[in-house]
């Protein structure tokens, strides 16, 4: 972050600072924990969360049997493009869709034993590993590399080697759902970077430990795609403020009052998920579709991201702004799919699931003519739920067909040319 940045939190922390003096503990918590809750990337999903900053918390929280029950619920539901629907159903071509060169699931993998299961899928994952690798060798990839690089072939062949050490050495843990969660809260507690840089913050003075909190917390609330209000990042600036304040001894109160209250009541339904700094995939056994959860995850591990990995500001402001809030999404929802992180893994996958129907070859630019093809709905209803999610958080109902074709174009090829104007920005 530039000076700018820097300057404007410590005005903003200045113009807050009275007020900060008198602020009660409770609140404290109330919107640090509410900064948390976002800057989890509403990873928190399938729930709906009402933090009060001054009083109590209400969680409302269901069971994981209905969780499955909505996320099937939600898969089905559509959005109306004209007369085009963005669905995802059984189509001749779903089955290659979601196993890719794994191969397919036997029909009786439900009544298997667990064991059984973990050998299957263990296999699967290797094969979708070797899969990923050929993907980031093939000729097109390094290509694709090459632009994102600003035409420098050796920077583009470091980074094609950096992305296949990753997908080599990152480990696939297959877990029962109980203990994915458990492991998942432990993920929240150790990577969560708004956790992280608050305690940096609380630790350090400097004018770095400043920089990485403003910086956290522009992702979190200016970049938000639901447009975040100013005013609710002033709020977690001025807790911020006001918890360093504090002694240190009631500081740590506080921090491990969030970490073990505060994520112990918003366990996530999560499915799969990756951790950057153990550079582990984790996946539950008994989630649907969970090839193309891999290969998401393994979009992830390519660039061994963490939150806020260094993307070119174009590329960012792309994803942002392309983002449609979806109604019948909940918040958090919104929030996680618009992140410019999941944006890139799901468009990953649509570009996956194109080359293995036979509709477009990675690389190949993306015009309306072949993408009318593409979102026509007998080809549609072949997508992964990954692809059926980017196309509609891209997707304007007020729109026409015509110009939501122009506009998904235009994204995709947006993203496919990234243009590098950033010294250092990594390739994605």
């Amino acid at each position: 972050m530039g000076n700018n940045a820097e300057s404007r939190f410590l005005s903003t922390l200045n113009g807050y600072k009275e007020t900060g003096k008198g602020i009660v503990k409770k609140m404290i918590i109330g919107t640090v924990a509410t900064g948390i809750a976002l800057g989890n990337g509403g990873e928190a999903f399938g729930k709906k969360m009402t933090i009060d900053a001054g009083a109590n918390e209400s969680v409302k929280t269901t069971n994981y049997s209905q969780q499955r029950k909505q996320e099937i619920e939600k898969r089905s539901r559509i959005r109306i493009i004209g007369d085009d629907t963005y669905r995802s159903s059984e189509g001749e071509g779903r089955q290659k869709v979601l196993n890719g060169t794994a191969g397919e699931i036997g029909e009786e993998i439900e009544d298997m034993t667990t064991e059984k299961k973990f050998e299957i899928f263990e296999k699967k994952a290797e094969k979708l590993r070797e899969e990923f690798v050929k993907h980031i060798q093939s000729r097109e990839y390094f290509e694709a590399l090459t632009r994102e690089c600003g035409d420098d072939k050796i920077k583009a062949l470091r980074e094609q080697q950096y992305r296949m050490k990753n997908i080599k050495e990152v480990d696939i843990i297959f877990m029962e759902h109980n203990d994915l969660e458990n492991e998942y809260l432990s993920f929240m507690k150790e990577e969560n970077p708004i956790v992280n840089a608050l305690k940096q913050y609380l630790a350090d003075n400097s004018s770095n430990a400043i920089r990485t909190l403003n910086k956290n917390l522009d992702i979190f609330f200016r970049g938000n795609p639901l447009g975040m209000r100013e005013k609710e990042r002033n709020s977690f600036v001025l807790s911020c403020m006001s918890l360093k304040e504090l002694p240190e001894t009631e500081q740590k109160i506080i921090l491990k009052k969030i970490h073990d209250e505060f994520y112990k009541k918003n366990l996530p339904n999560a499915s799969a998920f990756y951790k950057p700094l153990k550079h582990k995939i984790y996946v539950d056994i008994d989630t649907d579709n969970i090839e193309t959860k891999i290969w998401h995850e393994l979009s992830h591990a390519s660039n061994r991201y963490e939150y806020g990995f260094k993307m070119s500001d174009d590329i960012k402001n792309t994803f942002l702004s392309s983002y449609i809030y979806d109604p019948h999404k909940t918040d958090q929802e919104n929030f996680y799919l618009g992140t410019p992180e999941e944006m890139l893994a799901r468009k990953k996958q649509f570009d996956r699931d194109l080359e293995i129907l036979g509709l477009k070859k990675y690389g190949e630019r993306f015009t309306e003519d072949n993408l009318e093809k593409i979102l026509s709905p007998q080809n549609v209803k072949n997508l992964s739920d990954g692809s059926i999610e980017l196309l509609n958080s891209l997707t304007d109902p007020k729109m026409s067909q015509k110009d939501n074709r122009r506009r998904i174009a235009n994204f995709l090829n947006s993203i496919a040319k990234n243009d590098r104007k950033e010294e250092g920005a990594k390739a994605v």
